[in-house]
């Protein structure tokens, strides 16, 4: 247990907001990775930053000012189709709805 000892006996503020924060900063991390590589979603072809978070839709659209449509016609023309991980979540819900509803029409 030689990593025990080299914490403090008594932590300060700036050392548990540290621990915390690098404790966010590695969650984040894991969960990205995970949804990339490991994820139900990770065999989609297509650009693994926009799987993995909403910053290349951002980049696109704010700071390019509204290009990420015309990125989306490109990026559809080279690997089939890759949107973000919330659009692909959200049209898979609304088609489990559509399909697999109790109601008849």
């Amino acid at each position: 247990m030689a990593f025990l000892e080299l914490l403090p006996s008594n932590p300060g503020t700036l050392q548990i907001v540290s621990i915390g924060l690098l404790g966010l900063l590695l969650s984040f991390i894991a969960r990205r990775a995970y949804s990339v590589y490991l994820g139900p979603l990770s065999k989609f072809p297509g650009p693994k930053l926009a799987a993995s978070t909403l910053w290349y839709e951002f980049y696109y659209d704010v700071i390019l000012k509204g290009k990420y449509t015309f990125k989306i016609k490109e990026l559809h023309k080279k690997y089939g189709i890759r949107l973000p991980i919330f659009f692909i979540r959200q049209t898979a819900k609304l088609i489990s709805r559509t399909y697999y509803s109790n109601q008849s029409k």
